[in-house]
């Protein structure tokens, strides 16, 4: 009788710390990661015990959306739409906007003309854009012309690949009459 007692003790041990460890990460959940390369393990999430007074809150609801599923720009970190980011130095003088599509348009520095009684000069390459592009000086009393400004789609813009594929707009049928929108520009 005391052996049955002791194996029911020990079972019920087991069970109850069985319960509170974390669940073991599947396959699936590891994905398939390079040999030999430290890939980031996904959060174990705790099995809750039977004995659990309080429900937990979910915890995606609390937790920001995976940079996957956001939209935005992957070039040097993570952009979201909309956001601008600059480069100098060994990177060159360029500065990036996210655009709607996922894709990255790069602004180059306009280029410097340098009328009678005026020099180029150099940006400063360990400055942000647009310091770290060339500038017109003028000799005292020479009119300064003024500068070009950019265009919002520069001739230099390079469209760079998005964290996101897009997915195509479900074909309409020939009988609906196409829009008549047209983008605004801001």
């Amino acid at each position: 009788m005391a052996n049955a007692a002791v194996l029911l003790a020990c079972a019920l041990a087991l069970a109850s710390a069985s319960a509170q460890r974390p669940s073991p990460i599947t396959a699936d959940e590891a994905g398939p990661g390079p040999a030999g390369v430290a890939s980031p393990q996904p959060v174990r999430r705790a099995t809750p015990s039977p004995d659990a007074a309080a429900p937990a809150a979910p915890a995606a609801a609390a937790a920001p959306a995976p940079e996957q599923q956001r939209p935005g720009c992957s070039l040097g970190g993570f952009h979201a739409v909309g956001d601008s980011w600059h480069t100098s130095g060994r990177d060159g003088c360029l500065k990036y906007t996210c655009q709607k599509s996922g894709v990255a348009s790069s602004q180059p520095c306009p280029r410097v003309l340098a009328p009678e009684g005026c020099s180029v000069k150099e940006g400063d390459v360990d400055a942000m854009f647009p310091a770290c592009c060339p500038q017109r000086e003028c000799s005292p009393g020479v009119p300064v012309p003024p500068v070009p400004a950019p265009a919002p789609e520069a001739s230099g813009a390079v469209p760079l690949p998005a964290v996101l594929s897009t997915t195509a707009a479900p074909s309409s049928s020939s009988s609906e009459a196409p829009s008549s929108t047209t983008p605004s520009s801001a």
